[in-house]
């Protein structure tokens, strides 16, 4: 691409007022699918749950870094997997005839998640078969899923939760409730301690308030987490890569997210709330755009925004597969989502905090392209985001003792890439080789200087002096 031209001036202030919201330690998190190799190829090849090789050092690193995020495993597919619990075939247990090897769970495959899980400390979030029902106004059959309860909990591969289901608002709401009684029911009955019970998930439907409020009058009290899946961008879009870094794009996920978190602030407010599927466009995302430095904008956008409404999780898709992993197919090494996840992860706190932004400047989309969001949990990190191509902000930050001295950590790209697939770290390019150690992000110790954030780049700001 050409060089990108040379950066005008603008002021921002940021304001740091009280406390509004919490968040969680295991916010980032990332998901694994369970798509076919002939799902869009190659976005999918040895990408399924069943395929990917849960002993590789990058995926074990990775995993173990953002832990303890959740993984959830789940997707379309999930509404067709089938569980071997004792070895009679999976055609023995399906109630919708032969079953697809690919979708069929033998307990060996099903033991290397869960101790790919507590090996790195991952919490698993498994998506169980909501549709072995006789039409979908009927209750779901729920014979293989109780088998394998059993199985989980005799075995001691107990995961952090199970959801049941995924985007099926062709189930009627009120039926798909009265199952999800019946799961509280399954998992008080097999763990019947509390303190090692699984959550109960539930319903992953993309954004509809309505079947949300429905959904959540009858099963709201039994739940532990509320979660839905949302997506802004279409991956088909051939002009996705100039339309995430807008204000506009970046917006539309609350607006998208708002009335399914009211139904859960009105109906089921004593569970938490994640987005349990979320990339920037859904469609597999669009390879060297979700996959690349321009998704970063959004990513960390969405991160600070669901943070300010309470979310305690992010279930990213994917941590692998498809052109929206958050590492590589073909190595499992890091694209640059995976980084700016990395850092959320070490330097946000869980105490989240309300921040107003005033720019002044001729900001080349004619309105404010800085976001800013803090949290804490020891001390301070402001995530500043300059989605702007051209303007070069020079920051006043008020609501706080002072920013010096401060550390920073500068994510940016050659040229402001928008493609990108490498990005730097305070001018140096983080580099991680195949096989090798994941690197330590460390940041800038600065004092007495300006705050100023180039075009198109996402600053960290840690302030040490700064207490919760």
């Amino acid at each position: 691409p050409p060089p990108p031209p040379p950066p005008f001036a603008a002021t921002a202030s940021v304001t740091v007022g009280s406390i509004i919201a919490h968040s969680s330690a295991g916010m980032v998190s990332g998901n694994f699918d369970w798509h076919k190799d002939d799902e869009e190829p190659p976005a999918w090849e040895g990408q399924s749950a069943m395929k990917i090789d849960l002993n590789n050092p990058n995926l074990v690193q990775a995993a173990t870094a953002i832990a303890p995020g959740k993984l959830r495993i789940g997707g379309s597919e999930g509404d067709k997997i089938v569980y071997d619990v004792d070895g009679r075939g999976c055609d023995y247990w399906s109630t919708q005839g032969p079953v697809d090897p690919a979708f069929c769970l033998n307990m060996t495959r099903w033991g290397q998640l869960a101790a790919f899980c507590k090996k790195t400390g991952m919490r698993m979030a498994f998506g169980l078969n909501a549709m072995t029902r006789p039409s979908n106004n009927k209750p779901n059959n729920m014979t293989n899923i109780e088998a394998f309860m059993k199985y989980i909990a005799a075995s001691d591969t107990t995961p952090y939760g199970f959801e049941f289901g995924n985007e099926l608002p062709k189930v009627d709401a009120d039926v798909m409730a009265g199952d999800y009684l019946t799961l509280r029911a399954l998992i008080n009955k097999y763990w019947p301690n509390a303190s090692g019970r699984p959550k109960l998930i539930g319903c992953d439907d993309n954004p509809n308030p309505s079947y949300m409020q429905r959904f959540l009058k009858t099963a709201g009290p039994a739940l532990d987490v509320v979660t839905y899946h949302n997506y802004v961008g279409f991956g088909l879009d051939p002009k996705l890569a100039d339309e995430i870094p807008t204000v506009k794009f970046l917006d539309e996920g609350y607006s998208r997210a708002k009335g399914v978190i009211d139904a859960w602030a009105s109906e089921a407010h004593q569970a938490e709330i994640w987005v349990g599927e979320i990339a920037a466009a859904w469609h597999s995302g669009r390879e060297n755009v979700t996959n690349a430095w321009v998704s970063s904008f959004w990513y960390a956008d969405a991160l600070g925004s669901m943070s300010t409404h309470n979310h305690t999780g992010f279930c990213r898709q994917c941590l692998l597969g498809g052109h929206y992993g958050m590492l590589r197919r073909d190595t499992y090494l890091p694209n640059p989502d995976f980084y700016l996840g990395m850092l959320w992860h070490d330097l946000m706190g869980t105490k989240v905090y309300n921040v107003t932004v005033s720019a002044q400047g001729s900001a080349s989309q004619g309105t404010n392209t800085l976001r800013a969001y803090a949290q804490c949990s020891e001390t301070m990190t402001l995530a500043l985001i300059n989605f702007d191509k051209a303007a070069r902000y020079t920051v006043s930050v008020s609501g706080v003792p002072s920013i010096s001295p401060r550390v920073e950590y500068v994510l940016s790209a050659s040229n402001n890439n928008p493609e990108a697939r490498h990005i730097s770290l305070n001018g140096v390019p983080i580099v991680m080789e195949d096989g090798g150690k994941l690197p330590e992000l460390k940041g800038k110790t600065v004092e007495n200087q300006p705050l100023v954030l180039e075009p198109f780049t996402i600053t960290f700001v840690k302030l040490p002096n700064v207490k919760c």
